[in-house]
């Protein structure tokens, strides 16, 4: 583990990493690198949209979603 930084939302950043190792992105997708790689990344909040399942299928029930005539 290198040094740690705040890095702010949409601002370009470069990378050299020290040793291998694998970036984990969104829980399902990760990139594996080795020592000596350089990269150029930007952290946004384009990503995939989350569902609270468990909070819209507890709304769906309050509202009356699931009623049975």
């Amino acid at each position: 583990m290198g040094d740690v930084d705040i890095i702010n939302l949409n601002s370009q950043y470069e990378f050299t990493s020290k040793e291998a190792g694998t970036i984990a992105l969104d829980g399902e997708r990760e990139i594996t690198f080795k020592s000596g790689e350089r990269f150029t990344f930007k952290i946004t909040r384009n990503g995939p949209l989350r569902v609270d399942i468990i909070n819209t299928l507890e709304l769906a029930q309050k509202s009356g979603f699931f009623k049975i005539d």
